[in-house]
């Protein structure tokens, strides 16, 4: 509403200029007194202003209007000879007025300083706009500059896990390895127990002394056995330490306590990396959703 009376204001201004410099000075006045009724600032601009209002006051013959505007400008010589002329109630010859209007500057340049002076906040709005807009883009950029990255660096860890994944062997690898490697033992025993017993005399020293070794060899398959065993054991308790808690700082806790790794242990790390990762990411969004 401010800036509407200001421009408003302005325009009767100037048509009132132009009325006062074509020396229409009824209308003049009539757009002087509308421009200060809108906007009372016009007289910092043009301290001339009500001067030009009683000069054209006194021109239509209206003289108590002329004073009123004279009055503001006691000291001046125009506004002091415009005083006599109405006290004597005489007409001004024709030089003599050419003379007064040549002494009040008829040129509207206040009313460009006046429009460049309310340019100036619109300026300015267009300016802080401009910054918030830069800013708030900046912000964003960052923002998602940042959540590429923690994406880039959650898919280097994730390959990493896999390829750690691929090349620790797989229990079944491992079991079948062992299995094999105390079957060709358990073969090797037992064909040599076969040699001995056809290469060997039936007597019985020899005979106490087949038993003897016959109690070894035995010895070294139950040990066999037992190792198959003890083998098999540690697969299940990797299963069952894998399977044993859903929190991913449990599992790699107890994954910290062992002193090797399968590939069962390596999917567990995966995952447990994984769900923290995402945990992370959740709290993120939902921290930047609070702060919007």
């Amino acid at each position: 509403i401010g800036l509407s009376s200001s421009s408003s204001a302005m325009q009767y201004y100037t048509s009132g200029m132009n009325a006062y410099i074509n020396q229409d000075y009824e209308t003049a006045l009539k757009w002087f007194e509308k421009a200060v009724q809108l906007d009372a600032s016009l007289e910092s601009y043009d301290e001339l202003l009500k001067l030009r209002m009683g000069f054209s006051a006194y021109c239509i013959g209206d003289f108590d209007r002329a004073k009123t505007y004279l009055s503001h400008y006691k000291d001046n010589p125009i506004a002091q000879k415009l005083y006599q002329l109405m006290e004597s109630a005489s007409q001004p010859s024709e030089e003599w007025m050419k003379w007064i209007r040549s002494r009040i500057p008829q040129n509207p340049a206040p009313v460009e300083d006046q429009q460049s002076q309310r340019s100036k906040p619109s300026v300015f709005l267009l300016i802080s706009v401009f910054i918030s807009t830069f800013a708030g883009s900046l912000l964003l950029v960052i923002m998602i500059q940042k959540r590429r990255s923690s994406a880039r660096k959650a898919s280097i860890k994730q390959e990493e896990s896999k390829e750690i994944i691929n090349e620790i062997p797989t229990p079944e690898e491992d079991s079948n390895r062992i299995l094999e490697a105390n079957i060709d033992t358990l073969e090797k025993i037992i064909q040599d127990i076969k040699l001995d017993a056809e290469s060997e005399p039936s007597s019985d020293e020899t005979k106490d002394s087949k038993d003897s070794v016959e109690s070894e060899e035995v010895k070294k398959v139950e040990k066999i056995v037992e190792e198959i065993l003890s083998s098999e054991e540690k697969q299940q308790e990797t299963q069952e330490t894998t399977t044993a808690s859903a929190d991913p700082h449990e599992v790699l806790e107890l994954l910290e306590e062992k002193k090797s790794y399968d590939k069962e242990d390596a999917e567990a790390l995966s995952n447990a990396v994984q769900e923290i990762l995402n945990f992370q990411e959740d709290s993120e969004e939902e921290s930047h959703e609070k702060e919007s």
